[in-house]
């Protein structure tokens, strides 16, 4: 199994959200979809760890690193002096197949495209 922490960022370059994933392509529709911010998403840059603990770690400490705007602010700060000597990922651009996707959702109302993801993301 893969595990993945995932930053959204802006025209600007900056860190507009923090997340983690056991699945890259169909977390990252279901943000374009379904998000607050998904219209705000102009790059996605990913990395890869281990395990799941490592994927909970480095949520928090780049939530806390960067203070995205549509993280919850609870997470924020609250292991900071715990990441002191953490270190750095290596991320790498999330690029969609975004002609397969287009080809196959072409045609599909905006409502077929959430029920798809919602029931991939059901059945895992």
């Amino acid at each position: 199994m893969a595990y993945y922490i995932y930053k959204h960022l802006d025209k600007d370059n900056s860190v507009i959200y923090v997340g983690q994933t056991i699945n890259i392509d169909s977390r990252q529709s279901a943000h374009k979809l379904d998000s607050e911010w998904g219209d705000e998403i102009f790059k996605i840059e990913f990395a890869e760890v281990s395990d799941k603990l490592l994927m909970d770690i480095y949520e928090k400490y780049y939530i806390s690193k960067y203070e995205p705007k549509y993280n919850k602010k609870s997470i924020r700060c609250m292991y900071s002096d715990f990441f002191t000597s953490i270190k750095e990922l290596e991320f790498k651009e999330y690029k969609e197949d975004c002609e397969r996707r287009i080809k196959i959702n072409k045609n599909k109302t905006d409502f077929q495209i959430k029920f798809d993801n919602y029931y991939n993301r059901s059945i895992k």
